[in-house]
């Protein structure tokens, strides 16, 4: 059993604390999942026959699933069930959504699955092709973006592998050349006004609000969910000072649904 306190000390409090609400056997099968993931997981991709079914909250979608890492991903939802949900039930029909920060579609897919208008803003071309192939599965459409979004048209060097996945990086060896365009402009190009924004963009949070100041004081804009990584936003040359100050500015008001640990949370802003 100290073995058990031991390895779970080392995830996020948020765990622990679900760890020690749960019964003894479920702490017992939880520490295996932990300490044999890879071989875990293999298993339940092969029980699953390569398809994970999700329920979230109004909609049910299917992810195809080639490894184990994929497995862990889309039937864990990686600890966002909660904020997933939440959009989900925010969103209607009615409701033009933009997804930024599409990484591998798992929110992209359910959030198509409302029948709200969806699109999709992901700069690395392996996830696109994922994202892509999560909607032809549940036979539904999104607009697909292969780039960024963020102040300014550039090209920014993005980690693929290491500590901080979709972060910034001066590696050419572990990162991939994205192009970043401003969200504003899409909509001068004739693109429909978002009314929900969900970003989740790994530190450039305040990069990609400031390419979006004209449609956040938009009065069809009116939800919008962000992942704060409150340790990675100087890399974007940001601070939390100037995201919670933009998105008041435009009539926002704010709360924290989740948070993860002292550097990592969620928060909406609802008109």
């Amino acid at each position: 059993f100290q073995l058990l306190l031991r390895t779970h000390q080392q995830s996020s409090t948020q765990e622990r604390r679900t760890f020690y609400r749960q019964t003894p056997v479920k702490r017992v099968q939880d520490f295996f999942k932990y300490r044999f993931r890879p071989f875990y997981w293999k298993l339940q991709k092969a029980l699953s026959g390569g398809n994970v079914k999700q329920s979230v909250a109004d909609v049910k979608v299917e992810y195809p699933v080639n490894s184990w890492r994929e497995q862990y991903r889309y039937e864990t939802l990686v600890g966002e069930r909660d904020i997933l949900e939440y959009l989900i039930r925010e969103i209607g029909t009615d409701d033009v959504v933009w997804d930024i920060g599409g990484s591998w579609g798992m929110f992209t897919t359910p959030i198509a699955a409302t029948g709200a208008d969806t699109s999709v803003f992901e700069p690395v071309s392996n996830r696109v092709e994922r994202i892509q192939k999560n909607l032809s599965n549940n036979n539904l459409d999104a607009t697909v973006y292969e780039f960024a979004l963020g102040e300014s048209e550039q090209e920014l060097m993005l980690e693929l592998e290491g500590s901080n996945p979709g972060g910034l990086t001066e590696s050419t060896q572990n990162g991939v050349s994205a192009m970043v365009r401003p969200g504003d402009d899409l909509i001068k190009d004739g693109a429909t006004q978002p009314t929900v924004l969900k970003i989740d963009v790994e530190g450039a949070e305040v990069e990609t609000l400031r390419g979006l100041e004209d449609t956040l004081n938009s009065p069809e804009c009116k939800l919008v969910v962000i992942e704060i990584h409150s340790d990675l936003i100087s890399y974007f040359d940001g601070d939390e000072e100037e995201l919670f100050s933009r998105l008041l500015d435009a009539g926002f008001q704010i709360e924290e649904i989740d948070r993860r640990n002292a550097s990592n949370y969620h928060i909406s802003a609802i008109k």
